[in-house]
């Protein structure tokens, strides 16, 4: 291979630009790889590969010649390039003032994602997804220490080396993660249709940021913080010493010491249970306020005396493909505070929201007669089930009944739905077998589902969504009881990121292809805000656009249908 090289006179580094034009003719149609670029002085440096180190090498040229070095690697017609974290690539020719193409790009991060996804229960977050992580998982090497090859080689021979060797192993990941994803059915698909092209999107959003109202907040900022530490104290005096309210395995002590309601280990705290626990226990609910206040509270410490904030916003964080917010979280933000979120002068937001985005899909997945007919009537799903409720000797409430909605959804437990509701046990458990006998197709289907996993090989188990999304249970033994609300959580989910990341695409597209000055700022899991100028006649216009796209992109059994936040 190397002979290869010196025939085609591309040598190890490329330091001038008749050399650059050599690299670009000689890609032209190959699949090849580039490390993340990095400026060092008034020059730029990147690794190139197609195979192994031997085959690769390392451009190092002045910024100035940065615009036609993207121009003349990055639009090789009939070229895939394999990139590790792609966003960051992308942003980073940004700051230097250059628009790349993102055709034929493709993320070996987002790829590993997609094959086997991050689990909490097994302490995996993003950094699974590292180059060094991702080297050792599935190539089966050590990634090397970086202060050894300077030692070696010098510097900054080690840095040229260190590049060549980083593209080296993009191309290796990207060859490998290519055959796994095209051999595991739809992924590839999502690779390159769905995630991909995703990709720019969001790099966008966090270029371009969302605004601040700075006044609204200095005046709100401190008495947050005064209430903040009041609810505190008064919480903290009734469990005897310090914890912290955002902790689930503190927030569980706390209830179990000072409410006698001790949860599993496998239980997941959140707002709404806390909300249904304070209507027995007064002190749960200025511990569900307390959350809340300190979720506005670091919102503000990052806000603060700043017009701008410039969230990131990661694809390779959730266990089922969801789109997460952090730096700051803003999806975690209070409903009540994002009115500290501003469009920016002359400009109003449009928020446009999925309605029962979770019951749809899962009406379209179970074929439930029952639910179907609702969404196919256009009747309002929580009155029906409060209404069903009823009719079988179950007094509940239009709230009631969504929360209980939601627990089909997400799969709770009798002892969840107690807490959520704040009813008794016995009366829970009569709510849960009432509602199989109100929705029967639903149980049936999400048991078939765990059923299928069930019969997998350990090591090859998942679930996986219409679209070949999957989640992993690959460990030996038989499932658990938690693995097994996991699954039926995740056939929904899954289906919900696929429907939200491809109208996401068709969105974007439809506001380009109608030159709308419109923008995607802020995704909300089933909601999407849009920044428009603060005319009639145009936000008139965009808010056709916007949900005649989000009601049609994706066909399904029962009709999607959008709301106005």
């Amino acid at each position: 291979m190397r002979d290869k090289l010196i025939e085609m006179e591309i040598p190890l580094i490329i330091n001038n630009s008749s050399m650059l034009l050599s690299l670009s003719k000689f890609m032209q149609g190959k699949t090849f790889a580039i490390s993340p670029p990095i400026q060092l002085g008034e020059s730029f440096l990147v690794g190139v590969s197609w195979g192994s180190l031997e085959s690769s090498t390392c451009v190092r040229l002045p910024l100035s010649v940065l615009p036609s070095f993207s121009h003349s690697l990055f639009r090789v017609e009939g070229s895939h390039i394999y990139v590790h974290s792609f966003k960051e690539i992308i942003e980073w020719f940004a700051h230097r003032k250059i628009k790349i193409a993102s055709n034929g790009f493709l993320d070996v991060s987002i790829a590993a994602c997609l094959l086997n996804p991050p689990e909490r229960d097994k302490g995996e977050d993003y950094k699974k997804f590292m180059l060094k992580s991702l080297v050792w998982d599935w190539l089966g090497q050590t990634y090397p220490f970086l202060p050894l090859e300077i030692r070696e080689h010098g510097c900054p021979e080690a840095i040229y080396y260190r590049l060549r060797q980083d593209a080296s192993y993009i191309w290796a990941l990207g060859d490998h993660l290519w055959e796994e994803l095209f051999a595991a059915g739809n992924l590839d698909y999502l690779w390159q249709e769905v995630e991909m092209p995703l990709v720019p999107i969001l790099a966008e959003m966090e270029l371009e940021g969302i605004g601040l109202h700075q006044e609204w907040i200095s005046r709100a900022r401190w008495g947050v913080e005064r209430a903040c530490l009041l609810v505190c104290q008064d919480v903290e005096q009734a469990y005897g010493k310090v914890f912290n309210p955002l902790s689930d395995d503190d927030v569980k002590d706390f209830l179990g010491k000072t409410c006698g309601e001790w949860l599993s280990a496998s239980e997941d705290i959140n707002d709404d249970m806390l909300k249904g626990l304070s209507k027995s226990h007064p002190v749960v609910r200025k511990l569900w306020i307390w959350r809340r206040l300190q979720r506005a509270r670091q919102f503000f410490a990052t806000a603060y005396e700043k017009d701008r904030c410039y969230p990131t916003w990661w694809m390779t964080r959730a266990s089922v493909g969801r789109i997460i917010c952090t730096d700051p979280p803003l999806q975690s933000v209070p409903r009540a505070f994002r009115i500290f979120l501003s469009p920016g002068e002359g400009n109003v937001f449009i928020k446009a929201d999925f309605s029962a985005f979770q019951l749809r899909l899962l009406a379209h997945l179970s074929g439930d007669k029952v639910l179907t007919q609702i969404f196919s009537g256009g009747g309002d799903p929580h009155t029906e089930t409060m209404r069903r409720l009823q009719a079988r000797g179950i007094s509940v409430t239009r709230n009631d009944a969504k929360v209980i909605n939601f627990s089909i959804c997400y799969d709770g437990t009798a002892w969840s739905l107690k807490n959520n509701l704040g009813v008794p046990l016995e009366e829970a458990h009569k709510i849960m077998d009432e509602l199989k006998q109100v929705y029967p197709s639903i149980v049936l289907f999400l048991d078939s589902v765990v059923a299928e996993v069930a019969k997998q090989n350990p090591p090859e188990r998942h679930v996986q969504s219409l679209f070949g999304r999957r989640r992993c249970f690959n460990h030996d033994g038989a499932l658990t009881a938690r693995e097994k609300r996991q699954i039926r959580n995740a056939v929904v989910q899954m289906l919900e990121v696929d429907v939200f990341k491809q109208t996401i695409l068709a969105v974007h597209r439809a506001i380009k292809e109608e030159r709308l000055p419109v923008r995607i700022a802020l995704l909300l899991h089933d909601a999407i805000w849009f920044t428009c100028p603060r005319d009639t006649e145009m936000v008139r216009r965009a808010k056709e656009v916007i949900v005649n796209v989000m009601e049609t992109t994706v066909k399904l059994d029962v009709p999607l249908k959008v709301e106005w936040q």
